[in-house]
């Protein structure tokens, strides 16, 4: 009898450490896989995430998820998100709205895609993972990291400065004949840091940094209007 108590309190404690989140609300067809089933089933609001779940959101769906720090999550239409811990996932898919508690740099939060990895310590910030790649940070500071090759970064120049640069830089008028125009190499580099009110566009190991424009705010101006509608 003790030893199925001491059991059953293990049993306990496992799932209940395993828990890293959950989903506070969900629209239209959002579904999740376990890592102890090969079948997905649908979401609920109040679904407690656990370590190793990937979460699907399908056409004209959407989900809010708070994790355990009350960091929150918006998966818009068409994404997918595998939650390895806490603090660290994996953006497969689609578009997701990130606003991340501070934290301190050795539990830094990390996202993981298929571009890049990035390091986050209190911020609000947008991934897409689809075919248009690119991270566009609101607030905080962000750390991207390569996966494989050094990132070749590319950052956006005023036009008098552009104007300077291509007098003196006649070597690299190829780059701008293949849609580099307006821009310096700045670095090639395995790690970099972006500020707030900067967005970055993939393109393999091409990286191209700009500042905000007005439909980049709108981007924000959507999911906090979900938010704020919940």
């Amino acid at each position: 009898m003790k030893l199925f108590l001491m059991l059953m309190i293990a049993s306990f404690t496992y799932i209940y450490a395993s828990v890293i989140g959950s989903v506070e609300y969900v629209q239209g067809n959002v579904k999740v896989k376990s890592s102890q089933s090969i079948k997905k089933v649908k979401v609920q609001q109040g679904y407690q995430i656990q370590e190793g779940d990937i979460i699907t959101s399908y056409k004209d769906s959407y989900a809010k998820i708070v994790l355990v720090d009350n960091s929150t999550l918006v998966l818009d239409a068409d994404s997918i998100v595998h939650f390895g811990s806490a603090s660290e996932l994996a953006q497969e898919k689609g578009r997701v709205y990130y606003k991340v508690t501070s934290k301190k740099v050795k539990n830094s939060f990390k996202v993981k895609t298929d571009f890049a990895i990035i390091g986050i310590k209190g911020t609000t910030f947008i991934v897409k993972a689809e075919e248009q790649k690119e991270v566009l940070l609101q607030e905080g500071l962000v750390g991207i990291n390569s996966i494989k090759e050094e990132f070749e970064l590319y950052r956006k120049k005023i036009n008098a400065d552009f104007e300077a640069f291509k007098a003196q830089q006649q070597q690299g008028f190829e780059e701008y004949k293949n849609g580099y125009s307006g821009y310096e190499k700045v670095m090639t580099t395995k790690a970099f840091d972006l500020q707030k009110q900067n967005k970055l566009s993939f393109d393999q190991n091409l990286v191209k940094e700009d500042s905000f424009e007005k439909d980049d705010y709108k981007e924000f101006e959507y999911f906090e209007k979900l938010i704020d509608e919940i």
